[in-house]
């Protein structure tokens, strides 16, 4: 571990960043009276909608307004992927297809094989930890009257 000498500024500085920290914390919004009977009332007027047509836009009238709600999401996956693999062929993948690390740490190869193929450094941002009191701050009693 590397402890750098710091100028007095920069010293000032780390103690009013841990003062800021400490205060943005424990800063909390108030709660929001209403949040769980919206979350309650909005999941219950989807439920009313379950059965239409999924690629279908619903407006659902009330009394005194309108209320528009979506199609549901398309989603797209991959099926038959060797037979995909084969008909777009090797050039085609080489071009653009990039594997995750994840995925080739569960590869069949050993990590010696594999030290070939990947390039580890040190170059993600740093992060600051959680800070530790150098000196005990002096308190302040409070004044007898």
């Amino acid at each position: 571990m590397i402890i750098p000498k710091l100028s007095p500024d920069r010293r000032a500085k780390i103690d009013e960043y841990v003062r800021l920290r400490s205060r943005v914390a424990a800063w909390r919004p108030a709660a929001n009276p209403d949040a769980a009977a919206f979350q309650a009332l909005q999941a219950e007027i989807q439920s009313w909608f379950e059965k239409q047509p999924a690629e279908e836009r619903i407006l659902a009238v009330g009394r005194n307004y309108t209320l528009p709600i979506s199609a549901r999401k398309k989603s797209r996956r991959l099926i038959k992927i060797p037979a995909l693999l084969k008909k777009l062929g090797t050039a085609w993948i080489v071009e653009h297809f990039t594997p995750t690390l994840a995925a080739l740490d569960k590869c069949p190869l050993n990590p010696e094989e594999m030290g070939s193929f990947i390039e580890e450094s040190f170059d993600g941002p740093r992060i600051i930890g959680e800070p530790v009191e150098t000196r005990p701050q002096q308190r302040q009693l409070p004044k007898a009257a």
